[in-house]
């Protein structure tokens, strides 16, 4: 084999072998644009799935939220009525103090005062003395006849006593309701 021959085979592994090296890169240059267009679908599938979470978060943060605003509004009003139900009972509680109030002042003006009931009852105690005193005046200065007779006034003055004791009596119990 000559020179020539040589040199041909030579540039002909050389052309091979760039042929081969160019392959591999371009097979490589495939395979990378593949991984990278892999990688962008990947990619853009990971963004939609992130996306759709956060999506779907929100609408549960505002399906619990919607939830909650329900529930406080729920409990505003219960405790607006509780309110309401409480002013009304404390009302009518007022009512009625105000109506025993009432009642005690009417109760309060009808019957008799103290110091009224103290001076009958010292006037009928004066009298009743005074019917004793001459119960026994009468006894010690009558005889015979006129023992009959004192002894006629001192029932009459007794029984005009008890009558007198006795119409106090009723008229103090008339005048309590």
């Amino acid at each position: 084999m000559t020179d020539s021959q040589e040199a041909r085979n030579g540039s002909r592994r050389l052309d091979e072998r760039i042929d081969a090296i160019k392959e591999i890169i371009h097979a490589n240059d495939q395979r990378y644009a593949q991984r990278f267009v892999d990688n962008a679908i990947a990619l853009d599938a990971a963004l939609r799935a992130a996306k759709e979470a956060v999506v779907e978060t929100d609408r549960r943060y505002e399906q619990r939220f919607m939830d909650q605003s329900t529930a406080v509004r729920a409990a505003l009003d219960a405790a607006k009525e509780a309110v309401t139900k409480a002013e009304t009972a404390a009302e009518k509680r007022f009512e009625s103090v105000n109506e025993f109030r009432a009642a005690m002042t009417d109760q309060q003006h009808t019957y008799m005062p103290r110091s009224e009931s103290e001076l009958r009852h010292s006037a009928t105690e004066a009298r009743v003395s005074a019917v004793e005193k001459a119960m026994s005046e009468s006894k010690a200065v009558s005889t015979g006849a006129s023992q009959g007779i004192s002894h006629l006034w001192a029932w009459i003055v007794g029984v005009i006593g008890i009558v007198l004791a006795v119409s106090s009596f009723i008229q103090r119990m008339m005048s309590t309701p």
